[in-house]
């Protein structure tokens, strides 16, 4: 949905911000901004994410978890996008003011 007023810090802004729904490849976004939600880790073994408590569990109990490519992301915020959206498996769209998800 289009929020064509929608102002934000230009500090705020992440480029080429990859996002998904989980376990699928990202799309990425040229500009993104999101507000709320939840910081957690991912990694292929856990795409959907773990929270603080569970990544240092598990780092914990597994010392070859280290080493599985962490990424610290953010679940179910509120995201606003401008620009293209790229995907590997798919052309390129474009959000030509800036676009409210979820």
């Amino acid at each position: 949905m289009p929020v064509p007023e929608l102002r934000v810090d230009e500090k705020l802004i992440l480029r080429n911000e990859p996002i998904s729904r989980g376990g699928g490849k990202p799309h990425l976004v040229a500009e993104l901004h999101r507000s709320g939600g939840e910081k957690v880790w991912v990694c292929s073994r856990f795409p959907n994410g773990l929270t603080e408590s569970e990544y240092k569990r598990t780092l914990a109990d597994n010392r070859v978890a280290k080493r599985w490519g962490w990424q610290q992301r953010v679940r179910n915020a509120g995201v606003f996008a401008r620009g293209s959206v790229r995907h590997r498996d798919t052309r390129r769209s474009r959000c030509t003011v800036g676009t409210r998800s979820g």
